[in-house]
């Protein structure tokens, strides 16, 4: 349910030509999949192959989450405001 969730929100993101980000959470870490980008297919393949259940460091993901939106926003001027989706399958 969490990954068609997100499949739908790219299909916006694609509409209004949005950048966007996948942060995953698992285990004990989480890792940028995708950095910011406009490329929906690449965004979806690495959804499409992430693993679901187990333990979620819910805080070391938001925290990935924030610092890489404000870092693209220092970065590049082309960025507006900042969001973050959080979607959990637990």
């Amino acid at each position: 349910a969490a990954k068609g969730a997100v499949i739908s929100l790219l299909s916006e993101a694609y509409k209004c030509r949005d950048k966007i980000c996948l942060v995953e959470f698992h285990g004990n870490k989480a890792e940028i999949l995708v950095p910011p980008t406009k490329s929906m297919a690449l965004t979806k393949n690495r959804l499409e192959s992430m693993p679901c259940g187990g333990g979620s460091p819910l805080a070391h993901a938001l925290t990935l989450a924030m610092r890489t939106g404000l870092n693209a926003k220092k970065v590049k001027q082309d960025v507006g405001r900042v969001i973050i989706v959080l979607l959990t399958d637990g």
